[in-house]
């Protein structure tokens, strides 16, 4: 199955086990990471998930955030979950 996630932007998806709805197979910053590199704009996670995965925070991320250094204006979601830019710290 196929699920589009924002314009031109389109990935590759499974069924849930439990809803029965297909979902997509990576994660939804993963999905932006590579629209972000096939767009030619240097991009990361957001901040307080690079300190999660860095080791100074043991507090969770919830949000799904991109962190770029030039401005987007890309809509990327699925269903009601967007995916949030903000600017590199």
């Amino acid at each position: 199955m196929i699920l589009r996630i924002g314009y031109g932007v389109y990935v590759k998806a499974k069924i849930s086990s439990l809803s029965g709805n297909p979902i997509p197979t990576l994660l939804l910053t993963e999905i932006g990471l590579q629209v972000m590199k096939r767009l030619g704009v240097e991009a990361d996670v957001g901040y307080f998930q690079r300190q999660y995965r860095d080791g100074k925070s043991t507090q969770i991320p919830m949000r799904d955030v991109i962190a770029t250094r030039k401005p987007v204006t890309r809509k990327i979601s699925l269903g009601e979950k967007e995916l949030i830019y903000e600017k590199f710290r």
